[in-house]
């Protein structure tokens, strides 16, 4: 089902993800290829079996939703830029099993029923919002869907990472900036810096900690997902045979596991669940 009725306000985000809608699924193949390793175990080890019914919310053109409906997820996806939505459409027309749904839609405020998913990947919102107010209300809707209980695995940027980006593509373009006040909040204020980087929110560990807590969800654990090199690194291995990405990849998972390592990554993905009612905290 493709639903792409409801209006949207352009913004900066979707300006940016619409122009590079193909980059979005190839990107894994050609320089993200541990960071997708780490993320397929870390679904493996969290997520409920199949046929668990899995909200990919913000999840772009659904490069993992089809993932995941391959393994025999039952499988919603919406994305708040339009491009993207129906590029997931056209996909779900030759896939088999298709996803039970593709939805044009704002994470802040989902159409989607209380209480009906399993589980969550909630893989690009966290870092697409700069204001917290936002990213609040992402939450707060994905924990409306939820079941009691039910696992959430969450993306975020490394801060430490937008500034490693910045000097390997374009220091002398962004000049002289301030990056005193990126360092506090995690966002790009000047216009000459990529867009690549200032069309997005970049946390800490910690922050990123903090942020889910206050949310009210129980947080079983954050890593980094793509050390010791993310960006160049990554690009080496895009032709590697299988056996080579997995070796980098339990480096990463090893790597992203211990506090000192984790900002040698690009991306943190946080493990969580919504708690149950009366539950033990």
């Amino acid at each position: 089902m493709l639903d792409v009725t409801q209006p949207m306000r352009n913004s900066p985000v979707q300006s940016f993800y619409g122009a590079h809608v193909d980059a979005q699924w190839s990107r894994f193949d050609s320089m993200a290829r541990i960071e997708e390793y780490v993320l397929r175990k870390s679904m493996g080890e969290h997520l409920p079996a199949p046929p668990a019914c899995i909200a990919d919310i913000g999840g772009g053109n659904g490069r993992h939703a089809f993932y995941m409906a391959q393994l025999g997820y039952q499988v919603w996806l919406c994305d708040i830029t339009r491009e993207l939505v129906e590029d997931a459409a056209r996909r779900n027309k030759d896939a088999s099993p298709p996803l039970v749904r593709v939805e044009l839609a704002d994470a802040r405020s989902l159409t989607w029923p209380d209480e009906y998913a399993d589980a969550a990947m909630l893989l690009g919102p966290m870092y697409c919002l700069a204001d917290r107010r936002d990213r609040n209300a992402v939450l707060r809707e994905t924990l409306r869907v939820l079941k009691p209980g039910a696992p959430l695995l969450v993306q975020f940027f490394s801060r430490v990472a937008a500034l490693r980006s910045l000097l390997e593509v374009a220091p002398a373009t962004a000049g002289i900036f301030d990056w005193r006040s990126f360092l506090h909040d995690g966002v790009f204020a000047d216009k000459r810096i990529p867009d690549f980087l200032r069309v997005h929110y970049f946390s800490t560990p910690a922050e990123a900690l903090e942020e889910l807590r206050s949310a009210g969800l129980r947080v079983r654990e954050i890593r980094g997902m793509d050390g010791p090199a993310p960006s160049f690194g990554q690009r080496n291995l895009a032709d590697a045979p299988d056996e080579i990405i997995a070796q980098w990849g339990e480096i990463a998972c090893t790597l992203g596991e211990i506090p000192d390592y984790r900002c040698a990554s690009t991306h943190l993905l946080a493990v969580a669940h919504k708690p149950v009612a009366g539950g033990a905290r």
